[in-house]
């Protein structure tokens, strides 16, 4: 029960983070996200770029986003 997706993917939650990647696998089972490869978040706050990332879903209240292999961030200030 997963599905591969591969080419220029774009994910946006309902808070408004943007995720860009390249390679993502659906893991319905689980209810697990996983990009293996360059990942790169943009929120209200800031900037990230990582790695890889994990995004799990199995909350009702909320998701949680795993940056992994390396991760630069940069912080948006008023």
């Amino acid at each position: 029960k997963n599905i591969f997706f591969n080419g220029n993917l774009i994910i946006k939650n309902s808070l408004g983070t943007i995720i860009k990647t390249e390679e993502l696998l659906a893991d319905f089972e689980r209810k697990l996200l996983v990009g293996p490869k360059k990942t790169s978040v943009e929120t209200d706050i800031g900037y990230l770029v990582s790695g890889g990332m994990e995004i799990s879903y199995s909350s009702d209240i909320e998701e949680n986003i795993f940056l992994k292999n390396g991760v630069k961030l940069e912080i948006y200030v008023d």
